[in-house]
């Protein structure tokens, strides 16, 4: 599976640094669609961190089949439409494509904006120190408030939890202090917030 760039966050914040284990204490307060330093997804295999500059906004086209019908998406995110082709894919969610698929010609920042939201979610379940479970929680309430707006927002939210959870090898997470069993609750406070 390709490796794929799917946000950025605050220069400012500690979870910007090389280190996978970084210290996320300054906890982003602004949204994570900010400038800053990206970084990358593989589904499969975890998050890889990666400094480079965030890509410019450049419209793409991506075709997905649904049954018997084609339905283009475009995004203005080449990247985030990656991301998106790929869960749909890898989903074979057929509602889940059309209404990407709708809200792709209505308000396609709000599909990126909601990509960058949950990745920016789901690093923060990986890197926030076990004291600073309050401030996760109050971050992700933050990120995840827009994405609630919409029910097609929240099916490609959960799927790429889902898809985040599956990860086998995550060089972000250092299981020694963030164990197995606290990251799994942070997640399933991600899902249940997306929910509620």
């Amino acid at each position: 599976m390709k490796l794929l760039d799917i946000g950025s966050f605050p220069k400012k914040s500690r979870m910007n640094g090389a280190r996978p284990s970084g210290n996320p204490r300054a906890i982003p307060g602004q949204h994570p669609a900010s400038s800053g330093v990206s970084f990358r997804v593989l589904p499969r295999y975890g998050i890889a961190g990666i400094m480079q500059p965030k890509i410019p906004y450049d419209c793409n086209d991506t075709c997905k089949m649904t049954g018997s019908q084609t339905m283009q998406i475009r995004l203005p995110d080449p990247v985030v439409q990656e991301v998106v082709s790929e869960i749909i894919d890898a989903t074979g969610d057929a509602d889940l494509a059309k209404n990407l698929h709708r809200l792709s010609l209505t308000a396609p920042r709000q599909v990126c904006d909601a990509t960058v939201a949950i990745a920016s979610a789901t690093l923060l379940a990986k890197t926030a120190m076990p004291q600073e479970q309050e401030k996760f929680l109050s971050a992700v309430r933050y990120q995840l408030a827009p994405i609630r707006q919409d029910h097609a927002l929240v099916a490609l939210a959960l799927a790429l939890v889902e898809a985040d959870a599956a990860t086998t090898d995550d060089v972000f997470r250092d299981r020694r202090i963030i164990s197995d069993a606290l990251f799994e609750s942070r997640l399933a406070a991600i899902k249940q917030l997306l929910r509620h």
